[in-house]
């Protein structure tokens, strides 16, 4: 059901930019130099963060859907060698994010680091105390495919359901 209001909120926000092009256009024909400027001015200022919020709920409505693609049935054998290499790997890719206080505990807000005060953005706790706990195998996998070949997955994967757990 939520799928479809965002569909709806989707159509609304595209028919508004639809609306500002259309304002800004007739705008621009208008003879009278201060109404043209002062209108195109008004549109430009209203359709930025307009398109803006419409491109990213495009974005996240993809990301949505791409968690509901179907769950792998994942089975790995743990090696040694395998375990070595996702910890190299997973220190390399998601270490900078996942890792301010320990091995992939999680890290600290990184929107601290932005100009433009966003709200709070913390990197969850990738250790088996963290959310993944309640991720099954398959889950785990399908969050890193796109990133990684198959057995870059499966050193990763291993590597982190062999972690301590840590808070």
């Amino acid at each position: 059901m939520s799928n479809m209001w965002n569909i709806v909120a989707l159509t609304a926000l595209i028919a508004v930019v639809v609306l500002l092009i259309r304002l800004g256009v007739y705008s621009w024909r208008t003879k009278s130099g201060l109404v043209k400027w002062s209108a195109v001015g008004i549109v430009a200022v209203v359709l930025i963060p307009v398109s803006s919020v419409s491109a990213l709920t495009i974005v996240g409505m993809v990301k949505q859907q791409a968690r509901r693609a179907p769950v792998p049935d994942v089975r790995v054998e743990a090696t040694p060698q395998r375990i070595t290499r996702g910890k190299a790997l997973a220190d390399s890719f998601c270490g900078a994010c996942h890792s301010k206080t320990g091995a992939l505990t999680g890290g600290g807000d990184m929107s601290e680091d932005l100009p433009v005060p966003i709200g709070s953005f913390v990197p969850a706790n990738l250790t088996p105390a963290g959310p993944l706990n309640h991720w099954s195998d398959g889950e785990i996998f399908r969050a890193m495919i796109g990133r990684m070949d198959d057995e870059e997955l499966a050193a990763v994967y291993e590597y982190l359901t062999h972690l301590p757990g840590s808070q």
